[in-house]
């Protein structure tokens, strides 16, 4: 046998076809892999649908908090300019901030009214 590179590959007994050579060894099939470790460690794994989620999580950005205070304090304005130029967070909080301005603005109201 002439002399071969690691790894086995080179003429096989001089008749000029290139297999490779596993040195007195079979080389292992998919087949007599599978039969013998019972799974290739190389192969992808199976699609079983419980993987991790391949889409980017809903992310919500900007602050509620701010926008509540700018609905409360502003009023108006600040729910205008929340909804014009803030982020969609903020832009729900300031809508919540203005609803708390309208409703103790109304109950300040229809107290001072019984009072009186």
């Amino acid at each position: 046998m002439a002399n071969h590179p690691p790894g086995g590959w080179g003429p096989q007994h001089g008749d000029g076809s290139h297999q490779q050579q596993s040195w007195g060894h079979a080389r292992p099939t998919q087949e007599t892999w599978n039969a013998s470790q019972g799974q290739n460690p190389y192969q992808a794994p199976a699609a079983h649908g419980y993987g991790a989620p391949t889409y980017a999580p809903n992310i919500e950005e900007g602050s509620k908090g701010l926008g509540i205070a700018l609905g409360f304090l502003f009023g108006l304005l600040g729910l205008l300019g929340a909804l014009i130029f803030a982020k969609s967070l903020t832009k729900t909080g300031a809508a919540i901030g203005f609803g708390l301005r309208i409703g103790l603005t109304v109950l300040i109201v229809v107290v001072v009214m019984v009072v009186h």
